[in-house]
């Protein structure tokens, strides 16, 4: 599946892993283990996602080479530009055929992060607000079948 034709929630539902994953390697610094991330989605003025979910960020999640490794990997398919990069704040922007996802991560702390992005897929833009606060440092273990 080409990541272009990935719904709009796990677009930008991924934007915070993606950044943290560049953040990392750029010495951002953000815990590993539980989040609790509060994310808000509109498109065209209407609210399309308001909701809090837990999260788990691995050091795995964090490094940048396995995340450059995945674009290296997908023959063109995305393009990661990384813009703006210091100890606090990291803006790149995700090019896939047919959408552009820009975002800019400020980091308030090591538990506390906040995550703007405008996802422009073929003229179709929504903006997704996120606000991640870290919960601890053990994952919720999987729900068992």
């Amino acid at each position: 599946m080409k990541l272009a034709r990935l719904p709009l929630q796990a677009i930008a539902g991924g934007t915070f892993a993606l950044v943290v994953s560049v953040a990392q390697a750029q010495v951002l610094d953000v815990k590993p283990g539980h989040w609790k991330k509060t994310i808000r989605m509109e498109k065209g003025g209407k609210v399309t996602m308001n909701e809090t979910l837990d999260a788990c960020m691995t050091r795995e999640n964090l490094d940048f080479d396995v995340l450059r490794k995945k674009f290296g990997d997908n023959k063109g398919v995305c393009k990661l530009i990384e813009e703006e990069v210091t100890g606090t704040r990291q803006k790149i922007t995700l090019q896939c055929m047919g959408s552009t996802t820009r975002s800019t991560t400020q980091v308030k702390s090591r538990e506390h992060v906040v995550v703007n992005a405008t996802i422009d897929n073929a003229g179709h833009i929504s903006t997704s607000n996120e606000e991640w606060r870290f919960v601890k440092s053990d994952c919720p273990k999987p729900a068992s079948k």
